[in-house]
């Protein structure tokens, strides 16, 4: 695949091609990761330019039907021949910013993830910004931002507040910018059927029931002594409950002193513990050309027909939300992790 490299101004300096296996996931999940890396091999004569530099960024369609991706190159790097260098997905750009000052934000929770690009860009222009602000929470909420790399933090924020996020790469003007867009459910229903067995159009190589289950938790705060510490009361799922038997657990989140925000985060944490999901690897082959519709956070109607289930449950049928997935070049595959729940 084709890859374009960008100095520090955003410019792109020089193309090369190589084979890779980029990959893509949802920001503010609890069932996978954003961020990773790939390992490249380029030819020497690219290793010799002085653009492929530490540093830089490197955007890549690697498949017509599929978005872009984009990374930045940093160590290790492997200076003997073959000589292999490592992309870090995009979202690396904030892993490399960490705040002067620790500093109290106020506002909803786009506008806290807002001003921590904001101080991402102030210590040196990286062209990343806040892009589309779909369905999330809007209420107003006190987070405190550490001394820390800002990805950790940002990553945190958006999985207690049930926020999600995709980066987008875009070239405008001749420079790339990288758009963050957030929502509580990103992606669009694309009602197409997924289906294993005999004519089917995806291979599972992994199925899992997964996810720890709390249906009644307590938060509370990181105040230092039990008199002036905040508590919410017990949130309770009586549907859960009843399936899984009662679960309980005490949650503290560090550094909230108002009531109202920890009772968000709690119902938030017991929202996504209620129940356990169903992660699904996949691959699938581009018939009749489903490549356009694998976009983070999309669904699919997915029938997996050769499952053992918790309850005695042979098969399911489901509605599944891609959080990850891989563009393996060298077999014409993307490999996905989906998501359900059961």
């Amino acid at each position: 695949m084709k890859f374009s490299v960008f100095g520090v101004d955003g410019i792109s300096r020089g193309d090369f091609t190589a084979i890779a296996a980029p990959g893509w996931a949802v920001g503010g999940s609890r069932a996978v990761n954003a961020g990773g890396s790939i390992s490249v091999e380029i030819p020497d004569f690219v290793a010799e330019q002085p653009w492929m530099q530490l540093g830089n960024l490197v955007l890549t369609r690697p498949h017509p039907d599929l978005e872009l991706w984009a990374g930045m190159i940093d160590t290790p790097w492997t200076a003997t021949l073959p000589v292999k260098v490592t992309f870090y997905n995009i979202e690396y750009l904030l892993k490399i910013r960490t705040p002067d000052n620790e500093s109290l934000e106020k506002g909803s929770v786009d506008k806290i993830m807002r001003r921590m690009v904001e101080l991402a860009n102030a210590q040196q222009e990286i062209f990343l910004r806040i892009g589309t602000v779909g369905e999330i929470d809007k209420t107003a909420r006190e987070e405190t931002l550490k001394q820390v790399d800002l990805w950790g933090q940002f990553q945190a924020l958006g999985q207690r507040t049930n926020t999600q996020f995709a980066t987008r790469p875009v070239i405008e003007n001749g420079r790339l910018m990288i758009y963050l867009d957030l929502a509580s459910s990103p992606g669009e229903d694309t009602n197409y059927l997924l289906f294993d067995g005999e004519q089917g159009n995806m291979t599972i190589t992994s199925a899992v029931v997964d996810g720890e289950i709390y249906n009644r938790v307590i938060g509370v705060g990181s105040q230092s002594t039990p008199t002036s510490r905040l508590q919410t009361s017990p949130q309770l799922d009586a549907s859960s409950i009843e399936k899984y038997r009662l679960r309980s657990a005490v949650t503290q989140f560090k550094d909230v002193t108002v009531l109202s925000t920890l009772e968000k985060n709690t119902k938030n944490f017991l929202g996504d513990s209620k129940q356990p999901y169903l992660k699904l690897t996949v691959e699938i082959l581009n018939h009749e050309n489903v490549f356009k519709l694998l976009r983070r956070g999309n669904t699919f109607v997915t029938h997996a027909s050769k499952l053992y289930l918790p309850g005695g449950v042979r098969s399911w049928k489901g509605l599944t939300q891609i959080n990850a997935l891989t563009y393996l070049e060298s077999r014409g595959v993307v490999a996905m992790t989906l998501i359900g729940a059961i």
